[in-house]
């Protein structure tokens, strides 16, 4: 009986000691630095996507929603009292907000056509998402109870507008494909004036504003102009795993976190701006990295035979 007993009690042990590794180490990592160690993100061990709070201080993680309908991309309102994210529950995906003082769920678009990745503005009284109500994704602004909804972008009959990140001020970072790749757009709010940031004969996404405003991280293929990945207007999943993850500093010039071990994709910044946390593939899943903003060691934060991605910083 002790014979058959002791792997049990061997793997037990191994895991236990993962388990205090990966907690004894994150605390390490990022120490007393960042005012909020919570991060909301969409995961999937039953299945099905869903959004979740981990604190990675601490290793906890609190189920913040369990429907039929599949909860992913989630965002903070300013204030962290809010959390706005994309659900299905009618097929198409529209912009929900999960309240986290009532925990009541509002919802603040209704439509046939797919609503997904809000982002706040800076007062949290506006969002700015995608949607594809007119046959192409464009940008759309709407109060934060919903009403209002309104165009941001226009024009082109071939080109799409996604992936909004609003910087600490009245412009908005996107990814647009209107000069045939998929490349970084800044927008003026007040004036509907769109300009490009980044040149690169490569596809980029993904991308999140620094708290400060002077620095933002995105995804790019920009390296991989041997493989076959580069050259073509939206990543496929092949090339999806082979993204790595940028920060493009106030010089102009790009710090490049990662080197290619598995596809990078959606960042997220600590509230005081000097950690970053995104999703990597890890066996064919992906799983969320910790990385210090000014470069290193990627330290993983989650594990398992499901994916966890899209994580947001609690501010």
């Amino acid at each position: 009986m002790m014979f058959g007993f002791a792997p049990f009690l061997l793997r037990l042990g191994l895991w236990l000691w993962l388990l205090c590794f990966l907690l004894v180490n994150t605390i390490m990592f990022i120490g007393q630095t960042t005012p909020s160690d919570e991060i909301a993100y969409q995961s999937e061990p039953d299945g099905q996507h869903d959004l979740y709070l981990m604190d990675i201080g601490h290793g906890f993680i609190v189920r913040l929603t369990n429907t039929p309908a599949l909860e992913i991309r989630p965002r903070w309102s300013p204030n962290g009292q809010r959390l706005a994210f994309a659900a299905n529950p009618d097929g198409s995906w529209d912009i929900f907000v999960l309240d986290m003082t009532s925990y009541r769920f509002y919802r603040l678009t209704d439509t046939p056509a797919n609503n997904n990745l809000p982002t706040w503005s800076p007062d949290g009284q506006s969002l700015i998402f995608e949607s594809d109500r007119d046959g192409l994704k464009r940008l759309y602004m709407m109060n934060a109870d919903g009403t209002n909804q309104r165009p941001l972008t226009y024009g082109g009959v071939a080109w799409n507008d996604a992936q909004p990140s609003w910087w600490p001020g009245e412009e908005v970072l996107f990814v647009s494909d209107r000069d045939g790749m998929r490349d970084v757009y800044r927008l003026r709010v007040e004036d509907g004036v769109v300009s490009r940031v980044t040149y690169d004969r490569s596809n980029d996404g993904a991308l999140e504003w620094s708290p400060d405003g002077q620095r933002f991280a995105w995804a790019s293929e920009r390296d991989l102009s041997t493989d076959g990945c580069s050259g073509r207007v939206g990543f496929s999943q092949r090339c999806l795993l082979h993204v790595d993850m940028y920060i493009m500093n106030p010089d102009g010039q790009a710090l490049k976190l990662t080197e290619k071990s598995g596809g990078y994709w959606s960042p997220t910044w600590s509230p005081d701006g000097r950690w970053l946390v995104f999703a990597g593939e890890v066996r064919d899943q992906l799983q969320l990295f910790l990385s210090s903003a000014d470069g290193g060691a990627l330290l993983q934060i989650t594990d398992g035979d499901f994916s966890s991605s899209y994580p947001a910083w609690r501010p």
